[in-house]
């Protein structure tokens, strides 16, 4: 946290958890999670795009509001099933 209402994010990797079903019939749910391989540093986009800063604008126990960097507007919702806190 930069400032009281900014939050720095950098992109280090990607994981891949599969969830859901396929046609309603074949549940992903029991497969492993998927670790991306990370690419090397020459292919790698250049550092400040791997990163972005967000003003947090609105925050309550459901919604969370940014701006990013960018200018896009970014609305989260805390998910039901989530742990205390885990916006």
């Amino acid at each position: 946290v930069e400032e009281p209402n900014k939050v720095t994010i950098t992109f280090e990797s990607t994981t891949v958890k599969p969830i859901g079903a396929i046609g309603g019939f074949l549940s992903l749910n029991g497969l492993p999670q998927i670790d991306i391989p990370r690419l090397p540093d020459f292919l790698q986009p250049p550092a400040p795009l791997r990163s972005a800063t967000f003003k947090v604008t609105f925050l309550d126990d459901v919604f969370r509001v940014t701006r990013g960097d960018r200018g896009e507007l970014r609305i989260y919702t805390k998910d039901s099933d989530a742990s205390p806190g885990a916006l």
